[in-house]
């Protein structure tokens, strides 16, 4: 029964993840637009989830780009430096 449970979960999450993948948009397509479903599930596959808390910073300006953050509920702030800002 557990295992089921978990299975079930898992497929739940998945299913989420593609959701939101394939609904991303990227200069007007949606990635579901933009790649094939078997590159979208791959995608899906790899993602994870990550809970932030309020105020905390998730990447900074300048950063070694490494992840792809997507915003499943809650809302964030981009602040853009000016170039003259050091």
């Amino acid at each position: 029964a557990f295992r089921a449970i978990m299975a079930r979960h898992k497929r739940k999450r998945l299913n989420t993840k593609l959701v939101l993948l394939e609904n991303v948009k990227i200069h007007g397509n949606t990635l579901g637009e933009i790649l094939k479903p078997h590159e979208l599930h791959s995608l899906a596959m790899a993602a994870q989830f990550k809970e932030y808390s309020q105020g905390q910073v998730i990447v900074r300006q300048g950063d070694v780009g490494d992840a792809f953050y997507m915003i499943e509920t809650g809302c964030v702030d981009v602040y853009i430096r000016e170039k003259s800002e050091t």
